[in-house]
């Protein structure tokens, strides 16, 4: 086993290191929150981005990892390091980290095995969670446009590809007359008139294909006859 270990991720446009958890097996606790400026451990940063894993069997023997002692980044009485980085998409995103206190030892394969599994494991966790915090973002835009629609006082119709309304807002059943529940569903033909037919016929073909640009001004017929333009 080790001392420690620690999970780290690289905040590109802060330009830090960013310490999300630390396990300290001799006091049984876990800290983080830590961070590191890029800029002030260059040589480290740069030893760690080009392998995957960056092995010291003597750190304070270590050029690489000068700027971490002298910085006190490592803790006192370390004696060897193994990190692992984490790949998401093709980019290195962070690193898990293995420390060893007291004298320097050599780390094995098997260990650097284990280390890059315990990174692809974190690479999952750090995936998942980007994409929940970017499904929870796009249900949050959602409900702030549907909002928007509810409350603007122009009429908003939603059709999907065969005509057929899914969507009819407050503005839309003050002006056309008719309530969401008898619209919800039904063919959106029967809101223009037969001699419209046609030409409507061929705006929405155009739609279809992906013109989301096409702008079109059409009559349409009201719950009681009347006839409006839009």
């Amino acid at each position: 086993g080790v001392d420690r270990t620690s999970l780290w991720l690289i905040r590109t446009l802060e330009q830090q290191l960013q310490l999300i958890d630390l396990y300290d097996k001799k006091h049984g606790e876990h800290s983080g929150g830590q961070t590191v400026g890029l800029l002030s451990v260059p040589v480290y940063f740069q030893a760690m981005q080009q392998d995957r894993f960056l092995v010291a069997d003597e750190v304070k023997n270590d050029p690489r990892l000068v700027e971490l002692v002298a910085g006190q980044l490592a803790p006192p009485g370390i004696g060897s390091l193994l990190e692992a980085g984490i790949f998401s998409r093709g980019e290195r995103g962070g690193f898990v980290r293995f420390e060893q206190m007291g004298p320097g030892r050599h780390w094995e394969q098997e260990e650097e095995i284990f280390a890059g599994a315990v990174a692809d494991l974190a690479a999952l966790a750090l995936e998942a969670t980007a994409r929940r915090t970017a499904e929870e973002e796009m249900e949050r835009s959602r409900e702030r446009l549907r909002l928007h629609i509810e409350g603007m006082p122009l009429a908003a119709i939603d059709w999907d590809q065969k005509v057929t309304i899914i969507g009819w807002n407050p503005a839309a059943e003050h002006i056309y007359g008719y309530g969401r529940n008898e619209v919800l569903g039904r063919d959106g033909h029967f809101l223009i008139p037969a001699a419209e037919q046609a030409r409507m016929a061929e705006v929405w073909r155009a739609l279809a294909l992906g013109r989301s640009n096409y702008i079109a001004r059409a009559t349409n017929l009201t719950k009681n006859g009347q006839i409006i333009y839009c």
